[in-house]
């Protein structure tokens, strides 16, 4: 988006426009998708501001540097301030991926916990790095039929400790995740590997779903944050 297009976004949003300008603007935001598209963008973003209780704390300081100096500053000072906010707020969007989202997520050591699970099993103890664990598990891995849950688990972690999310997806959906002891980390690293592979629908459905459960096991490990962060990649696909 072009700097013109930028300023009339703020404009817009700070109440700067005439009611005729304020017209053409959403006349044109008709025409113009790339426009359309930042501008519904920047509604989500002004949203945050708005209710995070930062555009309030602006307004307050700028009442009591107006109240004891009016010569200097006027209301406008609080609009500039405002659209400054917007402004980082773009920038942090701009520079947002999914590969941050998803490792600030996906704690790197987490997984190492499952070692336990298989080491009778797959004599892990003689494997020297994490990439040959996670192949050997793998590898072992032969389909659900006689295996028991906690392996499965534990080869789905092992497709996605692999960078192989779409296989990972294909072994996580053997377990029920509702009616199984090993089901909400199963839960919890299926939206991760949706989110992986950009599916943000089902990422987001799985992970609005724990967020709201006080009672999952990752409830504490997804935020409402984490959920606006995913919402701002999606947007921008």
């Amino acid at each position: 988006m072009n700097r013109k297009d930028w300023d009339k976004i703020i404009s817009f949003h700070d109440g700067e426009m005439s009611p005729q300008d304020q017209v053409f603007f959403m006349q044109e935001l008709e025409k113009k998708i790339d426009l359309k598209r930042e501008y519904e963008l920047s509604g989500q973003l002004v949203d945050v501001v708005w209710s995070s209780g930062v555009r309030e704390n602006i307004i307050s300081v700028h009442q009591e540097i107006i109240a004891t100096n009016s010569n200097r500053f006027s209301f406008r000072n609080i609009a500039a301030s405002i659209s400054l906010i917007f402004m980082l707020f773009y920038g942090w969007y701009s520079t947002l991926n999914t590969d941050q989202v998803y490792f600030n997520l996906y704690e790197e050591n987490q997984s190492r916990t499952f070692r336990s699970i298989a080491v009778d099993n797959l004599e892990v103890n003689s494997v020297d790095s994490n990439n040959q664990y996670w192949k050997q598990i793998l590898n072992n891995f032969h389909g659900p039929d006689g295996v028991e849950v906690e392996e499965i688990l534990l080869a789905g972690v092992a497709a996605l400790e692999l960078n192989q999310p779409d296989y990972a997806i294909d072994i996580f959906k053997y377990i029920d995740v509702e009616n199984n002891e090993w089901g909400e980390i199963a839960e919890w690293h299926l939206g991760l590997a949706y989110l992986k592979i950009e599916n943000f629908e089902s990422a987001l459905r799985i992970f609005n779903k724990i967020h709201q459960d006080v009672d999952h096991a990752y409830h504490g490990k997804v935020s409402n944050f984490d959920l606006f962060k995913i919402l701002m990649i999606k947007s921008k696909k």
